[in-house]
């Protein structure tokens, strides 16, 4: 049962911004099989920071990241907690696989944010950003409503293995 356990959720101050759906990546390489995993996930904006928690089709968690100004914490049900000054670099560090997860905050919500490196910028009819590269990765927002964009695709290649996030609200 221990695969079930979910971690004790984090004392969240007044929850701000939210948006919950399904999650599926895939990493794929020439030498190997293509590794895959989906579920649901729930972003939650705190006062401090934010809070991603990943889920498993049937409900159990899988992960659950806590972003603040201290820091980004990994919390698994099956590992101690894994400790790094940023989301990005805790996800390099537990997965091997550099997925801008910082930038996911402003991106959830449609925009750009405050990272540099942004290029190949494109717009709908009414001026929302539909697409932008970014750090190695192809960034493509689909489908908005009041909140922001309800389909997110997030392309890469790095060290020969392509990686693919796509998030459904």
């Amino acid at each position: 049962m221990a695969a079930c356990a979910t971690p004790a959720p984090p004392a969240l101050d007044a929850v701000g911004f939210e948006r919950q759906g399904r999650f599926a990546m895939r990493v794929q390489s020439p030498d190997e099989q293509a590794k895959a995993v989906q579920g649901n996930f729930r972003w939650q904006q705190t006062r401090t920071g934010w809070v991603l928690s990943l889920n498993s089709p049937l409900g159990a968690t899988l992960a659950q990241l806590t972003v603040d100004g201290s820091g980004a914490v990994l919390r698994t049900p099956d590992a101690p907690d894994q400790r790094a000054a940023s989301a990005t670099a805790l996800l390099q560090q537990a997965i091997g696989e550099p997925v801008p997860i910082d930038a996911l905050e402003d991106w959830i919500q449609g925009r750009l944010g405050r990272a540099t490196g942004i290029a190949e910028i494109t717009r709908d009819s009414v001026g929302r950003v539909t697409g932008f590269t970014q750090a190695n990765w192809q960034v493509t927002f689909e489908r908005y409503d009041s909140k922001g964009p309800t389909r997110m695709t997030l392309s890469s290649q790095h060290q020969q293995r392509d990686v693919v996030l796509r998030l459904v609200v």
